[in-house]
Formats: C-alpha cells, sequence, structure tokens
C-alpha cells in the first residue's frame, strides 16, 4: 500500500516539540500558525462550522 510505503521512507515530524532541528519544522510552524490565524479570524467574524 503507498501510505505504508510513505510512512516508512518519509521522516517529515508531526509533532512540533521535540523535532526543532528537523528541516521540515519551519514549514509546519507556519502551516500551523497561518491556520490559527484563519480560524481566530473566521471565529471573530461568527463562522461556526
Amino acid at each position: 500500500m503507498i501510505e505504508d510505503e510513505l510512512i516508512s521512507t518519509l521522516d517529515l515530524p508531526l509533532n512540533l516539540r521535540g523535532n526543532e532541528t528537523h528541516a521540515f519544522h519551519p514549514t509546519l510552524a507556519t502551516a500551523r500558525a497561518d491556520a490559527r490565524r484563519q480560524a481566530d479570524d473566521l471565529w471573530s467574524r461568527g463562522v461556526t462550522w
């Protein structure tokens, strides 16, 4: 299965804590911060799901 192969070959940290030195850390941190800002903005305008 392709998912199993990807999981076994890729080294992408999904937890920021403890992976500060990983090259993907800044990308993930930025993506999460952007998503958080967007969610906060929607929430402040009364958008709910």
